[in-house]
């Protein structure tokens, strides 16, 4: 069961429940039965081999892919209830980045945030640039730049708006030890500020010890108890 239904975007305590979640997909059965909650401050690592289905639950927690059975909530109520309100509260970072090779990384983070209904300003585009470390890149075409560089700019989205829930999808991917150390310290800055993040990766992603994992292989729930305290004393 959901708790108590509140504001999609109540930022003050966001909650993000999986209730008996069963996910299938292409005949094989990805979860079953999976039930956790993530608060505030904390964050979901989804371990997996190649093909074990972690695209497939983190698109299902975006509700970019649809439960076989049981609910994806947040804030209290099932994903749909929220409609459009529920995509304003997160930012889902694929394998893809989908930023158009023709347009320089200025221009496709300042359509980025159109898509999503803000209104970018020059400067808070360059700073997100900057922070990432690709602010000398802002001018140049996409693909122009190394898979290292593209993947900054994916990242640098992050910054333009204050979504409380980050779904990101083998993050770390292309980046070099700089980059993997950017990447750590916005997650960790997030989860400071009271964010959630759900993140797959195969290598050593440095944010803390996560609240919960989820091991696709065996569909195993571990977590909480001496996790969840580490990852409360990581937060805060």
């Amino acid at each position: 069961m959901c708790a108590s239904p509140s504001s999609p975007t109540d930022s003050a305590s966001p909650v993000l429940q999986l209730c008996a979640l069963r996910v299938v997909r292409g005949g094989r059965q990805i979860v079953e039965g999976l039930n956790l909650t993530l608060h505030r401050g904390e964050w979901l690592h989804v371990h997996g081999s190649n093909g074990a289905g972690k695209t497939t639950l983190l698109r299902t927690l975006c509700a970019l892919y649809p439960a076989a059975s049981g609910q994806v909530c947040w804030n209290g109520a099932p994903v749909q209830e929220w409609g459009g309100d529920y995509g304003r509260c997160l930012q889902y970072l694929g394998h893809a980045h989908a930023l158009h090779a023709s347009m320089t990384p200025q221009e496709n983070l300042a359509f980025c945030a159109a898509v999503r209904g803000m209104d970018a300003k020059p400067d808070a585009v360059l700073d997100a640039l900057d922070r990432l470390g690709v602010r000398s890149l802002a001018a140049r075409q996409m693909r122009t730049l190394s898979q290292g560089q593209q993947r900054r700019v994916a990242l640098a989205a992050l910054l333009l708006e204050p979504s409380p829930l980050w779904v990101l999808d083998e993050p770390g991917a292309s980046l070099d030890a700089a980059g993997r150390t950017i990447l750590a310290d916005l997650v960790r800055e997030h989860l400071r500020g009271g964010g959630l993040v759900v993140g797959t990766g195969h290598e050593d992603m440095a944010w803390g010890t996560p609240s919960v994992c989820v091991r696709l292989a065996c569909a195993e729930v571990g977590g909480r108890g001496e996790l969840r305290e580490a990852a409360s004393r990581f937060a805060h």
